[in-house]
């Protein structure tokens, strides 16, 4: 059984009915010991990273749902309702690949990366220079996603998937320190004290794609916890937290 190492991000209205139909697997909860680590949407948590079996080979998708905050839902919707075909497959027009990949850059990542900008430059209806990756260019680009963003009514939103950035657009949130662009304080900090390390690790790199002015802390954050990951994987933590369990219930016996 092959597998195909880069995944295919997906938009689908009924997630359960997609499951079903194409036997889709999520796997990012399974394996501890890997830098995905976290619970899968069907495990009571966020990844939605899956595997389909297609003509022998694991296709890895990223099954994205309306309603997600992936992109604003009304945008979803108009993804799904005004797509085009190409090779007998349904995608999105040239209009919603152009600003989806904008926005997945500038907000999800934080940086553009060179195979999305060339992506990006080949849909040269809607450029507006000459397709050189400088910051003049990269300016001009967000400024053409906020006008787009504008004048279709949608607005920036925070994707339900924690490892994602938002461009700090949850900072609304009263738990949060807006002067310092630290987002999801409180959950940072109940990861750390409920050993949530998977948790704590993609909060990190939220904040580290947000561009937090504290980023030199959420990388060691993200990696201290990447740590902590491979320690639980390993059994050492569990083993640790077996032994004083064991021994405040045997001195407990003998008070």
């Amino acid at each position: 059984m092959m597998m195909v190492d880069e995944d295919i991000d997906i938009l689908v209205n009924d997630p359960y009915l997609f499951e079903r139909t194409t036997k889709a697997q999520y796997y990012k909860h399974l394996n501890e010991k890997k830098s995905y680590y976290a619970p899968s949407v069907n495990n009571g948590g966020y990844k939605v990273g899956s595997q389909i079996i297609i003509r022998e080979k694991k296709i890895k998708f990223d099954v994205r749902r309306v309603g997600d905050d992936y992109f604003y839902h009304k945008w979803q919707k108009s993804m799904l309702d005004n797509y085009i075909f190409k090779n007998n497959v349904k995608i999105l027009n040239q209009s919603d690949q152009f600003y989806s990949l904008i926005y997945h850059e500038i907000i999800h990542k934080g940086f553009f990366r060179k195979k999305s900008f060339k992506k990006i430059i080949k849909l040269k209806p809607f450029l507006k220079f000459q397709g050189k990756k400088n910051s003049k260019d990269i300016n001009i680009l967000k400024e053409q996603l906020n006008d787009f963003i504008f004048r279709s009514a949608y607005k920036f939103v925070c994707p339900k998937e924690f490892s994602l950035g938002c461009n700090s657009n949850c900072l609304k949130n009263k738990y949060n320190f807006n002067f310092f662009k630290v987002s999801h304080f409180k959950e940072m900090i109940l990861s750390i004290k409920q050993l949530k390390w998977h948790l704590l690790k993609d909060l990190s790199l939220r904040n580290i794609k947000n561009s937090s002015n504290l980023k030199i802390i959420f990388y060691f954050l993200y990696y201290f916890s990447r740590i902590m990951l491979y320690l639980k994987y390993f059994g050492i933590i569990r083993f640790k937290f077996m032994t004083v369990y064991t021994w405040l219930n045997l001195k407990s016996l003998f008070r």
